[in-house]
């Protein structure tokens, strides 16, 4: 009876810390041009509101309290702004799932679940277990640390790693849980490792799939590099998105004596702070209090800043660069910050073609592969750094579970999808490493003898001529593998997913180009001519 109280007190206390929304709704406003998505973006700096999940192609979703609603009201109609609630009370499902969590038994150290959402103690703890029992395939990495001085960990994996040449072989990065309420992130990242190592029963059947690419490729994987917001969202508000950093004062205006004249906000956007073209132009705001604030500079935070100063002297490695979010169901390729085309929009149309078909054919789940800026353009996310300072031309972003009209469940979504997700997202990524550019260049390249696909061997003989036994060879290899050398035709692939987010649009046409540091940017390709734009006004 009396642990049983004990237990009581303790789920009551920290039910009551934490931000419970009750009486928060998610609206959706449809917006017709950038004028009509600014004025979203002032009811959020006059806390009004808050952007729950940035503009898609013609609506933004905003959350408001029940205290704001009635003036948020007022200023749709007078605006003309057509709205409607999608969600009546935000915390009937935070509330449901936060006594569920409560009531989960807790896992021995060094285990894992995938019936639940763990803090990540238990996620660093996993690691260490894992890299202790496979000792010949694994190290643990120390990235730096956060604000808070939680260290930011990573797991690198591939064979014979005690060997100085393991650490010349190609290399694969993957990070999640950049953004904290997002919790299935850094689940189907654990899910990811423990299956490349042989930990789950149901991935056994790609074993050999999985000892070849291990054998071939060093893959480095951060499942959470954002842990102080990631237990903030734990332990204070569930749909925090930002990390915890002190990043000014609201509205940017200081009192007489050098502090805040209303308060210090804190958190900068973590996918809004790495060093692009336009950085802090697009799908940002300038107010420090807003949810994608990008910050001051590019990397003027330590969990971005970290992943620059250990990938960027890894760039000639660095064959795929993969960044997890939720969600919406989708797999993005560049750009995220324009609509223009990239050099290497037929690949990535390839390789987005592969990855949904091999998630579909787990689950039956439709994701949808499209390109970053058709989901919402923003500036100084990661993929698009990746892509055009570290010149990786496999550089993706994957939206996890569930699909982008699913308001009633969004970040919160359900522990029995866990497992399922992380599923179709082995499939995905071995559906995608078998695609990039350094797979089908080497297909198109020698076979597995050595002989060039054009039918002449190391010594530039024709493999018509006679053998050793004197027998003649027709010398045809019958893979012949994915063209990948296309640039692109200026045409649009078919982009799908109508609702798709669309962020602050501002005509970038004009804009002078100030990031001097990325000398090595892509080539744009042509423009999306058939692109639906209906943010620009």
């Amino acid at each position: 009876m009396l642990r049983f109280l004990i237990v009581f007190v303790f789920s009551l206390s920290a039910i009551i810390c934490y931000k419970t929304y009750i009486g928060d709704k998610i609206v959706r406003v449809k917006v017709g041009s950038v004028a009509d998505y600014n004025g979203i973006l002032s009811l959020e700096s006059d806390d009004l509101l808050e952007i729950f999940s940035e503009s898609r192609t013609g609506h933004v979703d905003v959350l408001i309290g029940a205290r704001t609603m009635a003036e948020c009201q007022n200023y749709f109609k007078s605006h003309d702004l057509t709205y409607e609630v999608i969600t009546e009370n935000v915390g009937d499902g935070v509330e449901k799932e936060r006594r569920r969590l409560l009531l989960k038994t807790a896992v021995a150290q060094g285990e894992f679940s995938y019936d639940t959402y763990h803090r990540i103690k238990v996620i660093y703890e996993r690691l260490d277990a894992l890299v202790a029992k496979h000792t010949a395939i694994t190290e643990l990495i120390n990235l730096g640390e956060t604000h808070e001085k939680r260290e930011i960990k990573a797991i690198r994996i591939t064979s014979n790693i005690s060997l100085a040449e393991s650490a010349e072989k190609p290399m694969l990065w993957l990070d999640g849980g950049i953004h904290a309420r997002e919790w299935v992130v850094p689940a189907t990242m654990m899910y990811i490792i423990d299956s490349l190592l042989g930990e789950q029963d149901n991935e056994k059947d790609k074993s050999d799939e999985i000892q070849a690419i291990l054998d071939k490729y060093q893959i480095v994987i951060a499942p959470c590099i954002n842990p102080d917001g990631y237990e903030y969202s734990h332990e204070e508000e569930r749909l925090w998105r930002k990390n915890r950093t002190p990043s000014g004062c609201k509205k940017n205006k200081l009192n007489w004596f050098g502090g805040c004249f209303t308060r210090m906000c804190y958190g900068i956007d973590l996918n809004r702070n790495w060093e692009t073209l336009h950085f802090g132009t697009v799908g940002i705001s300038p107010d420090p209090c807003s949810l994608i604030y990008p910050g001051k500079t590019p990397f003027d935070q330590k969990s971005t800043k970290v992943i620059e100063d250990y990938l960027k002297p890894l760039k000639e490695k660095l064959k795929l660069f993969v960044t997890y979010h939720s969600y919406s169901q989708l797999f993005l390729a560049p750009y995220g910050y324009t609509h223009d085309l990239p050099a290497d929009h037929e690949h990535h149309t390839r390789v987005g073609k592969a990855v949904v078909e091999a998630i579909h054919q787990r689950h039956g789940v439709n994701y949808t592969s499209i390109r970053g800026a058709q989901l919402y353009p923003v500036s100084g996310d990661s993929f698009d750094w990746a892509y055009t300072v570290l010149n990786v031309t496999d550089s993706y972003c994957f939206e996890l579970r569930p699909d982008g009209d699913s308001w009633k469940i969004g970040f919160e979504l359900p522990e029995e999808e866990i497992l399922p997700t992380a599923e179709e997202n082995v499939d995905g990524l071995l559906a995608l490493i078998a695609n990039i550019k350094h797979e089908v260049e080497e297909d198109d390249g020698e076979d597995d003898n050595g002989e060039d696909d054009n039918g002449e061997d190391d010594n530039g003989e024709d493999d018509d001529g006679d053998n050793d036994d004197g027998e003649d060879e027709d010398g045809e290899d019958e893979d012949e593998g994915n063209d990948d050398g296309d640039n692109n035709d200026g045409g649009d692939d078919d982009e799908g997913n109508d609702d798709g987010e669309d962020g602050d649009e501002e005509d970038n046409d004009d804009q002078n180009d100030t990031d001097g540091n990325v000398d090595d940017q892509k080539d744009d390709g042509e423009n999306d001519d058939d692109q639906n734009n209906s943010n620009d006004g």
